[in-house]
């Protein structure tokens, strides 16, 4: 018989162990997607593996924080544990519930640069309260989501740059094939976010990729300034270089295997 206080789904993956709380199942850090580390950093998102050991739904979600210096300048302090292995969600759901809920995909913020979906305010608890299985999600930031190189355009069969929309694309293509398990309804999505989410959104609204993946939209604080052009994204590609001290010209060769610092 299932503990009412470790709830468990099961997923296509495996074995979810949840957490209650106050009429709230709550499943932390599930993983969507593979690390997109090593040979996967500035690839399309994997597939997520079976789930192996202990199963992973009461641990935070991990940050996905990739500018630092961003977080300084808006009022310093320590940015806390983060990490390019970022892709994972939470979920909260009614632990009472008799039939398919509404589900609301979360977006964060930040300027594709910071935050998480993580974070303190992005808290799922009271919104589940009113019937909603709530779910917030990970993406990739800044050069690490958006990044574009000549060296690159072949690899996927594609041109792909920019790899957060299609990490979000990917959160939603699995909570199509497992959101039913925690008590959602897969046929009624609404998809939401602020400033850069809502960003999001208005650009999943209309990619092909993105379709039948979401049923409604929220923007909340939304804008529709253009995109960077090719040519000056593929400009500042070329920056990578430097910054990864590489002396080889494809980043397949060097950008996803940087030196160690020195003194490490």
């Amino acid at each position: 018989m299932q503990n009412p206080s470790t709830p468990l789904v099961k997923t296509r993956q495996g074995t979810l162990s949840g957490i209650a709380e106050q009429g709230i199942h709550i499943w932390r850090g599930i993983p969507f997607a593979a690390p997109p580390v090593g040979e996967l950093r500035w690839r399309a998102p994997r597939p997520p593996g079976a789930l192996a050991g202990r199963p992973p739904g009461r641990r935070l979600l991990r940050r996905q924080l990739a500018d630092i210096e961003y977080c300084r300048e808006l009022g310093g302090g320590d940015p806390g544990r983060f990490s390019e292995d970022c892709l994972y969600l939470n979920v909260w759901a009614p632990a009472a519930r008799t039939q398919p809920l509404p589900v609301m995909v979360w977006l964060h913020g930040g300027g594709f640069t910071i935050g998480a979906g993580s974070l303190p305010p992005y808290d799922g608890q009271a919104l589940a309260g009113r019937d909603v299985v709530v779910v917030t999600v990970n993406y990739r930031l800044g050069h690490l989501g958006f990044f574009a190189h000549p060296a690159l355009e072949g690899e996927e069969g594609e041109r792909i740059y920019n790899f957060a929309l299609l990490d979000q694309i990917a959160a939603l293509q699995w909570v199509q094939e497992n959101i039913h398990a925690f008590g959602g309804d897969a046929a009624n999505v609404t998809l939401f976010g602020e400033s850069a989410g809502a960003r999001s959104v208005l650009s999943l609204m209309v990619s092909p990729k993105a379709k039948g993946l979401f049923h409604k939209a929220i923007v909340q604080s939304g804008y529709t300034l253009p995109d960077l052009p090719r040519a000056r994204a593929l400009e500042k590609g070329g920056c990578w270089r430097r910054i990864f001290r590489c002396r080889t010209p494809a980043p397949s060769s060097c950008g996803r295997s940087p030196p160690t610092p020195s003194g490490r």
